[in-house]
């Protein structure tokens, strides 16, 4: 079935933009450069100013594919990043991190392993994509496979974002809630984007989730 982008207003309710702009159900929405973009559960990534002249494919043709699910796409620099997961019988089997310069260039991409699902809550501080890997992981990438690094590793703690406690950018650093294995509890912890400037910044009393 054909998806459509449409809008919400008080005076007219929702209303189609543009129709037939693929067949996936998209998974993620956002803005970039005035623009916006939308992933797709067909590999798709759609950019638009808003209308039907201004909607083209996000990436060249040749990128195209009806194997991975795309979403959480986000500004880094001047391009766009995003995660995608392929999977097989509805199983996940590979998961990365693909970032693009731009409308119809081709995204490097940075092969994050076989989490279970794709990465979640792409955030960019100091010129450093942090996100949340499908195991559970704090991961932080400059754009590269080299300087894409697992900071959690060792810390014997889960992240455990959710949809109203994400990574929250204070400076140069993010905090993050993280679940420790062995006991249960959840603290809340800092990164500077190296695995030694990852820490415990302090517990939370019984029952405290917000960071």
């Amino acid at each position: 079935m054909p998806g459509e982008l449409a809008v919400f207003s008080a005076a007219s309710g929702c209303q189609p933009v543009i129709p037939g702009i693929g067949a996936g159900f998209r998974t993620s929405f956002t803005r970039w450069q005035g623009r916006y973009v939308l992933g797709s559960t067909l590999a798709e990534l759609t950019v638009s100013d808003g209308t039907a002249a201004g909607t083209v494919p996000f990436l060249p043709a040749a990128v195209q594919t009806n194997t991975v699910t795309v979403n959480g796409q986000t500004p880094f620099g001047t391009g766009l990043a995003w995660s995608s997961v392929a999977s097989v019988g509805g199983v996940a089997t590979t998961a990365d991190l693909r970032i693009s310069a731009g409308i119809g260039e081709t995204p490097v991409v940075i092969d994050l392993g076989a989490p279970s699902s794709s990465s979640r809550f792409l955030t960019e501080v100091g010129g450093l994509l942090y996100f949340v890997a499908g195991d559970s992981s704090l991961r932080v990438s400059d754009g590269t496979q080299s300087g894409t690094l697992k900071l959690t590793e060792g810390l014997g703690v889960t992240v455990f974002p959710s949809t109203d406690q994400q990574l929250v950018a204070d400076g140069e650093r993010v905090r993050f809630r993280g679940r420790v294995i062995a006991t249960g509890e959840f603290k809340v912890y800092v990164s500077y984007g190296t695995v030694a400037g990852t820490q415990l910044a302090f517990g939370m009393p019984p029952g405290g989730f917000p960071i």
